[in-house]
């Protein structure tokens, strides 16, 4: 098992919480691009990889992965888009969700078959 974005990790244990009181604060608007190339080992006889996902938000960003093999290694992309950085406590809920579905799509691994040794 292997985790193809070991980088900038949202935490769920920051978004346990059923409800907020006071406003989300995120500072500024960001833009956070990864890619990962992981050279697949001799003896490999398949990589199965979490689906590419999209999380459209909107105006407020978006959230992008992606994969492609190319010969003994796999590309794996990430792009996290954050446009709105302050929220009312009245959107905890949506904006709890997206967070909690991002690191949940952050915790799939890239699954490695070997061969037999001969």
């Amino acid at each position: 098992l292997v985790k193809p974005f070991p980088f900038v990790e949202i935490d769920p244990s920051e978004w346990a919480a059923e409800t907020r009181a006071v406003d989300v604060d995120m500072g500024n608007p960001y833009l956070v691009e990864d890619s990962v190339m992981l050279r697949l080992p001799a003896g490999t006889a398949s990589a199965r990889h979490p689906a590419p996902s999209t999380m459209n938000a909107g105006e407020t960003g978006g959230y992008d992965t992606s994969f492609e093999g190319k010969g003994n290694a796999l590309l794996c992309k990430r792009k996290f888009r954050l446009a709105v950085s302050r929220f009312p406590a009245e959107h905890w809920a949506p904006l709890r969700k997206w967070f909690l579905d991002m690191a949940a799509n952050d915790a799939q691994p890239i699954v490695l078959e070997m061969r037999p040794a001969p």
